[in-house]
């Protein structure tokens, strides 16, 4: 597959998470950056692109955010959140003016024939969400070892097809010779799997874990080398709409990055909000405890995603785009021609904000979790 065009409200004081070496760049717009809350000067309305049939649990911080009135302290309201199944729907959103923010994988925007100037000014997942595990038997000694094989991916257009495709190609073979099959999510897919319509799975680690609690076949995680570094999901925009209305994009970002922390002290509580705000985002079927955990695991196990390690000393904030892990990502895709040209980095990313992403008193945050009751 080439990738082408196809609880009350806290007023947190402004106390920054991290620090950075370089500071950002000064905003086009004459506005004051660090008013937040009783003091923003206007609420900026958003709307955001997913890629998603339902609000999937891995979106629970936005959800969060706006719920529990992160949003409304960072001076926007996000009106609305436009779902459309496809890992490359947010990136079209945005093009065409659907949504003011996306939420693609980095992946959908890096070509030259698709980026349309939209750039990430916030990198919400800082490694790769994709696993990749075999059904039974002996683990895969060589990825080229996949050629031939039908692997099971969620929906058309996934992430998880252009990466099992790179990764084939990175180990020497052929891309092409990899058969794709879309199994869908949760009991639909453990259907395929033990039917055995399938010889691999390449599924988000959310969606992994849920596969894994209801799975009898054991599953055999493949090693996937550096790939697991690539960043994921981001929040995308316009490079015009982010010089234009940076205090809007500063207060998406900062709401965002409230509810990381707070889903990331939470889990449990954070989908109990989630199924509150989107009922049907809750299965229909199981019983409500078995559910609960099972959505709270996989926010768990997401939320190592969102974790700020694996960044640079002095960058270790919420938000900021690792070039370096963009360009591997870049090169990545290149090679195995899921790319033909690419966006220069310094192109495709914009720091320029993430100071004020972070400008909230995380330990307010932690506590407030820690403490929800619903």
């Amino acid at each position: 597959m080439i990738l082408s065009a196809g609880i009350s409200l806290l007023m947190l004081g402004a106390a920054a998470c991290g620090s950075s070496s370089t500071p950002a760049s000064t905003p086009s717009k004459a506005v004051d950056m660090n008013a937040w809350g009783k003091d923003c000067p206007t609420t900026y309305k958003v709307t955001v692109g997913g890629a998603a049939a339902t609000m999937p649990v891995s979106y629970a911080p936005l959800v969060v955010a706006q719920e529990l009135g992160y949003m409304k302290d960072s001076c926007v309201d996000m009106t609305d959140v436009n779902l459309v199944p496809g890992s490359s729907s947010p990136q079209k959103q945005v093009v065409t003016g659907a949504s003011d923010v996306g939420i693609p994988d980095p992946a959908f925007m890096m070509g030259t024939d698709i980026n349309e100037g939209v750039q990430a000014f916030f990198t919400w997942n800082q490694k790769n969400i994709i696993e990749v595990s075999t059904i039974g038997g002996t683990p895969l000694t060589d990825l080229k070892q996949l050629e031939g094989k039908t692997v099971g991916i969620f929906a058309e257009g996934s992430t998880a097809q252009p990466l099992v495709q790179g990764l084939v190609a990175d180990a020497g073979g052929d891309p092409d010779k990899v058969k794709f099959l879309v199994i869908g999510e949760g009991a639909q897919a453990v259907a395929a799997i033990n039917k055995h319509a399938v010889d691999a799975v390449a599924l988000s680690d959310a969606y992994m874990t849920e596969v894994k609690e209801l799975l009898k076949t054991p599953l055999q995680p493949v090693d996937i080398g550096q790939a697991a570094n690539y960043p994921s999901n981001v929040l995308s925009a316009k490079g015009s709409t982010i010089k234009k209305n940076p205090k809007e994009i500063a207060g998406i970002g900062r709401a965002l990055a409230m509810g990381i922390v707070f889903c990331t002290e939470n889990p449990e509580a954070a989908v109990r909000i989630l199924w509150k705000a989107y009922p049907d985002s809750e299965p229909a079927t199981g019983s409500s405890a078995a559910n609960l955990k099972n959505f709270a695991l996989s926010l768990k196990a997401r939320s190592g995603k969102w974790a700020l390690d694996a960044l640079p000393a002095g960058q270790q904030q919420y938000g900021y785009s690792d070039p370096a892990y963009y360009g591997a990502y870049r090169d990545f895709l290149m090679k195995s021609g899921q790319v033909k040209a690419a966006v220069p980095v310094s192109q495709l990313i914009d720091n320029d904000l993430v100071k004020y992403y972070n400008e909230f008193d995380a330990a307010t945050i932690r506590e407030q979790a820690k403490n929800w009751k619903p």
